[in-house]
């Protein structure tokens, strides 16, 4: 490789419209729309969820990951928690 890196495609077909969106946005970007509650924590994990299972078969970079699932249910606990 000559040092110059391929653009990944935005779009897959497993990924929902909202997902590219919000993964597209940068870190301040994502801070923002949070504390502007146009996005939601939830929906900002869920797209990056997503945008992980559309592209990992094509790159093969995550071993493990944890069922979306079992991490909402984890995040939702510890909001009654208070944590």
């Amino acid at each position: 490789m000559n040092g110059t890196m391929r653009p990944i495609p935005v779009t897959e077909p497993a990924m929902s419209p909202d997902a590219t969106r919000i993964t597209d946005l940068t870190g301040v970007q994502l801070s923002e729309a949070i504390h502007a509650r146009s996005v939601s924590c939830r929906e900002v994990m869920q797209a990056h969820l997503e945008r992980i299972d559309a592209l990992n078969p094509r790159f093969n970079e995550i071993v493990s990951r944890v069922d979306a699932g079992l991490l909402q249910a984890t995040v939702d606990h510890r909001r009654r928690r208070g944590i």
